[in-house]
């Protein structure tokens, strides 16, 4: 079977809003002219993509952005797919930010004078980690996951010690509550931010700075994708990386660990080839093949860990017990 290479990237810079359409133009004919498929993003702000092709087609890909001066030095991130883990089409669209954390246009301005969380190589990550350990709770420093639930439960780091904070989003921009409502906690920790490859790490840390006013706070730089490139065994990591496109998760090459489990029956279990959704939020859900086979009846009906947390099961129940009351009566 024919292998291909993925390509992960993004990056932060200042483009007119009258550019966009020729930009965005300039990105379809190039991907298609080097027959590569994937989702890119153009903001005014920057751009973040997720693509793949043949191995000369990437390299010629990133040779042109490289030399293109309009755009800062680009971080690349590489991997490899099959044709069937392959993006199915290519996708180029104007967003409002590079990574959506749905800001007002106020405080997005205010964010662009903020610098970032101290960028850390993943070697330097992951010494920062090992020493930390050394002190344990007396650290005072967590690792703050800045994903969405669904892709911590199927891997995240962790390292004796260190507590590793899972805020429990849907969704990115969800991570703005979680900043505001943990504030006075969160202010005088030293955080270890860290995310897929990286871009949601720029927009998360200069908000808990903004929010929070947090003043030690560092991130991975290149992500979970650099880091276990850097620590093929793992290294603090434990489980897979979720990724945004059809290969769906990665593991590090020489651990085959599994930290996620069955919504139902609590079975180790981490792959979403189902694509299994709560019944409520249409978040991913995991459930085992066994559950799959025998408890089709349940699946329908199942509800995330999100969902039960926040309240939105009983409230579908409480609409549910109204509904039928109602109907009794009338």
């Amino acid at each position: 079977m024919a292998e291909f290479t993925t390509l992960l990237f993004y990056f932060y810079v200042d483009i007119d809003q009258n550019d966009l359409p020729s930009i965005i133009e300039e990105q379809i004919q190039l991907c298609q002219r080097l027959g590569m498929r994937g989702r890119f993003r153009v903001s005014p702000e920057g751009m973040n993509g997720t693509a793949d092709g043949e191995d000369d087609s990437i390299k010629e890909y990133m040779r042109c952005m490289d030399e293109d001066e309009r755009w800062p030095q680009i971080h690349w991130k590489l991997g490899k797919c099959s044709e069937i883990t392959r993006n199915p089409f290519l996708s180029v669209k104007k967003a409002k930010e590079v990574v959506s954390l749905d800001l007002h246009p106020k405080v997005n301005e205010k964010l662009k004078s903020i610098e970032t969380g101290e960028h850390l190589s993943p070697e330097e990550f992951h010494s920062g980690l090992l020493e930390a350990t050394k002190n344990g709770p007396n650290s005072n420093t967590i690792l703050l996951d800045v994903r969405n639930l669904y892709e911590s439960r199927i891997g995240r780091f962790e390292a004796d010690g260190i507590s590793t904070v899972d805020p429990m989003t849907r969704k990115f921009s969800d991570f703005r509550s979680f900043v505001d409502e943990n504030a006075d906690d969160l202010r005088n920790k030293t955080i270890f931010a860290y995310c897929t490859g990286g871009v949601r790490c720029e927009k998360a840390t200069q908000y808990l700075k903004y929010a929070a006013g947090v003043s030690n706070v560092k991130q991975c730089h290149g992500g979970i994708h650099a880091y276990l490139e850097q620590f093929p065994d793992g290294g603090f990591f434990r489980g897979k990386n979720f990724v945004y496109d059809p290969r769906i998760a990665v593991a590090p090459r020489d651990s085959s660990l599994v930290v996620g489990q069955c919504a139902l029956c609590s079975a180790k279990y981490d792959n979403y080839e189902a694509d299994i959704r709560c019944s409520l939020c249409r978040m991913l859900v995991l459930a085992c093949d066994e559950c799959q086979n025998d408890r089709k009846e349940e699946l329908e009906s199942i509800v995330c860990e999100h969902c039960h947390l926040s309240g939105r099961q009983t409230l579908k129940a409480q609409n549910l017990a109204q509904s039928e009351a109602s109907a009794i009566t009338a």
